[in-house]
């Protein structure tokens, strides 16, 4: 899946409308990251059993650190640490590594 700079200014709008309490501009960043996040999680999770688990675990995450996006900083870096260390910490947590 490759993904273009113009859908990552897309995707930091859509952030920025979150971040001001726009619910429908929440659920379609969420509609539109999923496939990037499981994919993304698929390749780093190797027993295929768990990834489901993780990959709901990723989304959580990424919910509760939402907040923490600043608004004047790109995307993707933030978005890509997030979901690397929620992969991270849920292999540490549940022993999957």
């Amino acid at each position: 899946m490759d993904f273009n700079d113009d859908q990552w200014q897309a995707w930091t709008r859509l952030m920025k409308l979150t971040q001001e309490g726009d619910r429908e501009a929440y659920e379609r960043l969420l509609v539109e990251i999923s496939p990037l996040v499981f994919n993304y999680v698929r390749k780093r999770v190797f027993n295929s059993q768990h990834i489901d688990d993780v990959y709901q675990e990723v989304l959580l995450t990424f919910h509760k650190a939402k907040h923490t996006y600043r608004t004047n900083q790109p995307f993707s870096p933030w978005f890509f640490a997030v979901i690397r260390n929620a992969i991270w910490a849920c292999l540490q947590k549940n022993h999957r590594i």
